[in-house]
């Protein structure tokens, strides 16, 4: 993001592209959004994209179902993590995200590196 950019530019001394994702329209929700709609999600479901973020709520809030998408960080230590909570599933990777977005009511991003 911008403050990626901002961090290259002081250290290089060049000014990067910033490149956003595709938006998502055909998938906005048509009513309401509401928790019972889906799982609270974090993707690549790994403790330096927010997994203790994640938990934390979790474990404050034990009547929504929370989901990770298990990915390249997801290791041993945080399956047994998930695994011990009742109101969190381990989701597969999938090809199309758009799989994940359907099932989920709330994306859940808290990165807890600089990216």
């Amino acid at each position: 993001g911008h403050g990626a950019a901002r961090y290259i530019e002081c250290d290089l001394g060049r000014a990067p592209t910033v490149l956003h994702p595709p938006v998502y329209d055909h998938l906005r929700p048509t009513e309401e959004p509401s928790l019972a709609a889906g799982a609270v999600t974090l993707i690549n479901g790994s403790s330096v994209k927010g997994l203790p973020v994640l938990l934390a709520l979790a474990q404050r809030m034990p009547e929504v179902d929370f989901a990770i998408v298990a990915s390249w960080g997801t290791g041993s230590e945080e399956r047994a993590a998930v695994e011990a909570m009742s109101n969190v599933a381990i989701w597969k990777p999938v090809d199309d995200i758009s799989e994940v977005y359907r099932r989920t009511a709330v994306l859940l991003a808290p990165t807890l590196h600089f990216e």
